[in-house]
Order: structure tokens, then C-alpha cells, then sequence
């Protein structure tokens, strides 16, 4: 039989029981956001929705927990309890959360869940340092901006230097392959 758990909703170890129900049950958390990967100089904007389909309706609120890979609260929140009727997937909530905290790379993990009930999903993001960080601007006169590879580049690159180079030739035969894309190379 094709499928993630057996008929006996079994794990057959792809996925557990509990990893499946969160996706696949009566009542399931859900996550609308732009993207999974975020600079730490923008907030994680996303908007939480509850997709309820079991017996009778709700009376919950949502909450939203935002851990990082030691499972270390980042950040948290919670809306007022509401009514969730039965057969509705309504938008309950946005997060609007500052990343700033976030100073190395890594991934992230967002927990939305029903306050007082095991229901609750999960899915990763990844963070990265922002190119425009305060701590290391980027200064005109710290990179080298040229068109051919020559021996400065290649000094730059051995030392990690910022360098720019634009319309690279490459190649001394005639013709001479032309890369018509802007290549940046360095930190």
C-alpha cells in the first residue's frame, strides 16, 4: 500500500502519527506567510488560520510560538478566544515579529496552536544576518570594482576582500567568452 502511515495509521518511517495529524485532521493550525527565508532586519510577518471541519464548533484562541534549534523561545503570542464554527477555514490572527535578536544564521521553527488543545502545527523558517547590517556597512572604498580579473582580484579573494567585477572576459584566445552577468565575489 502507497502512503506515509499504514492503514492503521502506523508510522511505516517516513513520518510519525502526530506529524501527519497535524496536516491531515478535523482540525488543522495553518500558516500564510510570503516566504520561509527572512533577513534579520525585517520582521516575520504572517497571518494564523484555523481550518475546522470536526463535530461541533470551537470556542479558542489561537497562539504562536516562534524556537530556535535548542528549542529556545524567540518569541510568543496569543489571540482572544473566538467562536470556530464547523466547516470553515477562517483567518485568526497575524504575527508581526522582530527578528533583530537573530544574529547568525540558522532555522527557526513556528508553532501555531488552539489554546487548551493538543491541536497545534509547525513549520521551519530560516534567518539569516541582513547584507545591510549595521555592525559591517558596506563602505565604497572597501571594494574594488573592476572588469577583468587581474592580479588585485585575485589578491582580494585570497585576503576575503570585497571586490566587484562587471562584464568579465574570460579566456585570452579570440573570441573571448563574454559573462554578461555582474558577479560579486567576497564577504
Amino acid at each position: 500500500m502507497i502512503g506515509w502511515l499504514d492503514v492503521f495509521y502506523d508510522s511505516k518511517g517516513i513520518t510519525t502519527p502526530e506529524q501527519f495529524r497535524a496536516h491531515h485532521d478535523t482540525t488543522v493550525p495553518l500558516l500564510r506567510m510570503p516566504k520561509y527565508v527572512w533577513e534579520n532586519n525585517e520582521p516575520f510577518t504572517a497571518e494564523m488560520q484555523l481550518a475546522h471541519y470536526g463535530t461541533e464548533d470551537l470556542q479558542e484562541g489561537l497562539y504562536w510560538k516562534i524556537k530556535d534549534g535548542n528549542s529556545n523561545l524567540v518569541a510568543s503570542g496569543k489571540t482572544a478566544s473566538r467562536r470556530w464554527p464547523v466547516g470553515t477555514s477562517e483567518l485568526g490572527g497575524k504575527i508581526n515579529c522582530d527578528l533583530s535578536s537573530i544574529s547568525a544564521a540558522q532555522k527557526l521553527t513556528v508553532e501555531v496552536g488552539l489554546q487548551g488543545r493538543p491541536i497545534v502545527n509547525r513549520w521551519n523558517i530560516w534567518v539569516y544576518p541582513s547584507a545591510k547590517s549595521p555592525d559591517k556597512p558596506v563602505v565604497a572604498e572597501d571594494v574594488y570594482v573592476t572588469d577583468r580579473m587581474d592580479a588585485e582580484c585575485l589578491k582580494r579573494l585570497e585576503k576575503e576582500r570585497r571586490f566587484f567585477c562587471r562584464h568579465l572576459l574570460w579566456g585570452r584566445k579570440k573570441p573571448a567568452i563574454r559573462l554578461v552577468f555582474t558577479l560579486c565575489i567576497g564577504r
